[in-house]
């Protein structure tokens, strides 16, 4: 009914606006004819009105026409040129009907899609999943989707999703196909960015660029990867890696792959001269003329630049993929590339984080383990202190002819022992007493290594010295101990003998390397000495500085010659380090600060025993040291006042003034301090010569006071050769009063 009354009311409306027309024309023809008659005049009316019903209806169908068609035109575009491709199949995956962006998609005209077993383009791979994926959409009427490999005739393969429904009462089902080349793209980058952020975690910056290049190569379908660091020059690769299936696939005994300087390669240069990625995709490359020895073949390569502040900091290349390099290559190229640099500079940054991090960890507890040595070493010197001092006494009593005297010479040399193993301590605990001047390092290596290699004739012994080597500044006895404990601990390393290298040369190190090893910058002499024996592990390596560690057996080594070593050589304001392996031997490397100063000539005399006059004060908290020290001077023919610490000391100076000579003045004292002794005795006797005695070493406060004017130094233990020699050097007195001649046993090889 209510369709009935709206043609009504269409028929109605058509009427009316028919009725509109006829009047128009009407009074354009001005009237009609006065003498026809009504019923006639009616008629025709009747029939001019439904022409024009007729007419307007004609129009309005042309209308309608004309919309349809547009309308089918306009579904037809949206249709064929779709962004997406669309397919008609039957049951049998045959392709009815497909849109022309399917068919561009698939790579192939619609006449020869139309009939094709859709499943014939997937790639075999992909094809278990797409048939899968095509019976599940009859099976469920449902919307079913798959990702799959699409492999054209005539095209390279790409990823593609199908989404499809059933259609025409489960006959046929609607396809559409999405190209997700892109989307699969950027998921694989960021996939690699995530392995490639896992992996620096744990690997070197170095192995992280090798990844990389594994990574750029599987995503590009190369065989062939590098990425070289470029210098500051613009011109000189510097850190050089290539990929492991580059490195892997040469041939047995050939020479890693190597590339060259900008002016040398046209290759990857033509990218550095150009500030641009270059492609090359055939074997007639530009600026080539044939590749150099060592030179991996590219029969197409694709290289591009990482810029930082608008340097090139580095390029990135691969090669030899099976078809034509794209601009979507290097793109995806350009990105990995740029990352990799990003993530290889925050690994090459958080190490040498860790590096500082160790490197405080290991100084600060060097520093914690030097302090106990070295208030051990000062406790056990002012014991060998007292018994060398009463062995002295001793061998000054009795008679040249008597048998004692050579059970107390014995006797001295096993004290000197305790002495010699004292002062590695202290040389580790860097508080050793250095008497520092130029020293020709050749000469005194040289001199060293024969003396060590005369030990040991199953060891060749390889020098290599650089022209010019400059003098280092260092103790002599010092250079000579860091250099025999060197050696030792080398050949014992090699039982069955081997090679022990030693090369030296001058380097000079700026700010920022010299903060880095903890040294000043400056000028020094590089040693490095290196032998062929059994290595070590890292765990070894992490402790061997350390005072009484060693891997010998009992009786074999006390554990303090490479303590000693690493206190000397910090001592001096140097640098040593370590680099070992199990089965390859180990390689010491020493910076040793040098000097320009030409090296002096040693014209030290012999030591003797020096007899003079005068009044000396021994001042001492140790009781036994006091009384040897006071009989040993009454025995140079000196007078002796003693005293058991500072305020003793002090009112002695109150009592004898200027009377008092010498002071022999302990800088270790409870109650009040060496130091704070010798200041008051200078105000009491104001220009006083003082002899500053320690079981530690010339350091600290002592330097200090020698510095603003104190008269000596002596390190316990001392013998009555030193304790003579000192004081009658500072009293004057002469050296033609002599009693003996008298030379000190030294260990000649101290053991690690």
């Amino acid at each position: 009914m209510k369709k009935l009354k709206n043609d009504a009311v269409d028929a109605g409306e058509l009427r009316r606006r028919a009725e509109e027309r006829f009047g128009a024309r009407l009074a354009d023809a001005n009237a009609g004819d006065p003498h026809m008659a009504p019923e006639t005049h009616r008629l025709l009316h009747e029939l001019q009105v439904h022409q024009i019903e007729l007419e307007m209806q004609n129009e309005e169908l042309e209308r309608s026409r004309s919309e349809v068609e547009e309308g089918l035109a306009r579904y037809t575009d949206l249709y064929e040129f779709a962004p997406v491709g669309y397919l008609t199949l039957n049951r049998e995956c045959e392709i009815r009907q497909v849109n022309l962006t399917g068919a561009r998609l698939l790579g192939l005209e619609r006449s020869r899609l139309v009939g094709k077993r859709l499943a014939v383009l997937v790639d075999a791979d992909s094809r278990p999943i797409f048939n899968t994926f095509f019976s599940k959409v009859f099976e469920t009427g449902s919307k079913e989707s798959c990702e799959v490999l699409v492999r054209p005739e005539l095209a390279s393969p790409f990823a593609v999703e199908f989404a499809a429904t059933s259609a025409a009462g489960g006959q046929e089902c609607r396809v559409v196909a999405t190209d997700i080349t892109a989307r699969k793209r950027s998921e694989a980058l960021q996939a690699v960015r995530v392995r490639l952020q896992e992996f620096a975690s744990s690997h070197s910056p170095k192995e992280l660029l090798q990844k990389t290049l594994d990574e750029v190569e599987a995503v590009t379908g190369s065989r062939v990867g590098f990425f070289h660091y470029l210098e500051a020059d613009q011109r000189t690769p510097s850190l050089q890696v290539w990929s492991t299936h580059t490195v892997s696939g040469l041939d047995a005994g050939q020479e890693k792959p190597r590339h060259y300087g900008v002016d040398q390669d046209g290759i990857w240069a033509d990218c550095v001269r150009k500030r641009a990625p270059i492609i090359h995709n055939d074997d007639k490359l530009p600026n080539r003329k044939g590749p150099p020895d060592g030179r991996v073949p590219m029969i197409r390569e694709v290289v591009v630049p990482i810029f930082r502040q608008d340097k090139i900091v580095a390029i990135l290349g691969v090669g030899n993929k099976a078809a034509g390099y794209t601009t979507e290559d290097v793109s995806t190229i350009s990105y990995l590339a740029d990352m990799a640099w990003e993530i290889a500079e925050r690994r090459r940054v958080e190490q040498e984080g860790e590096e500082l991090q160790l490197q405080l960890a290991q100084a600060q507890k060097m520093e914690a383990i030097g302090t106990l040595a070295g208030g051990i070493a000062h406790d056990f010197n002012n014991i060998l202190a007292g018994i060398l001092g009463g062995l002295a006494l001793l061998e000054l009593e009795v008679g040249d002819g008597s048998g004692s005297k050579t059970d107390i010479q014995e006797m001295k040399a096993l004290v000197n022992r305790g002495a010699e193993l004292t002062k590695q301590l202290l040389g580790f605990a860097r508080r050793g007493k250095f008497d520092l001047k130029p020293l020709d390092l050749a000469h005194v290596v040289a001199k060293t290594s024969a003396m060590y290699g005369r030990m040991r004739p199953d060891i060749t012994v390889q020098l290599d010295f650089a022209p010019g080597l400059l003098a280092v500044l260092m103790d002599h006895s010092q250079l000579e101990q860091v250099l025999l404990n060197l050696f030792v601990n080398g050949g014992q390393a090699m039982p069955e003998g081997g090679q022990l290298r030693l090369r030296a040369e001058n380097a000079e190190l700026a700010d920022e390397e010299g903060a880095r090893l903890g040294i000043p910058p400056g000028l020094f002499a590089r040693l490095v000495v290196t032998d062929t024996g059994a290595g070590m592990d890292a765990k070894t390596m992490g402790r061997i500085f350390e005072p009484f560690f060693t891997t010998k057996g009992p009786g074999q080594g006390t554990g303090l010659g490479l303590a000693s070593v690493y206190g000397i050589i910090k001592n001096h304001a140097g640098f040593i380090g370590v680099e070992s392996e199990m089965g390859k031997g180990t390689t010491f490397t020493l910076l040793l600060p040098a000097t320009e100063r030409q090296v002096a000539e040693d014209k030290t005399p012999p030591p003797v025993i020096l007899h003079g006059t005068g009044t000396i004060l021994v001042v001492d908290d140790e009781e036994q040291i006091v009384k040897v020290c006071a009989r040993l001077l009454q025995k140079f023919g000196y007078e002796v006042l003693t005293a058991a610490g500072g305020k003793q000391a002090i009112e002695l100076a109150r009592q004898y003034g200027a009377k008092i000579s010498l002071v022999l003045l302990d800088m270790t004292m409870p109650e009040m301090s060496g130091h704070q002794t010798y200041e008051a005795l200078q105000k009491i006797v104001p220009g006083i010569k003082v002899l500053l005695s320690s079981g530690c070493s010339l350091e600290g406060h002592a330097q200090e006071l020698l510095d603003s004017g104190c008269n000596g130094f002596i390190q316990k233990p001392f013998d009555a050769v030193d304790l003579a020699a000192k004081v009658g050097k500072l009293l004057g007195s002469s050296p033609q009063i002599q009693r003996e001649e008298v030379v000190e046993d030294r260990v000649q090889v101290p053991r690690p």
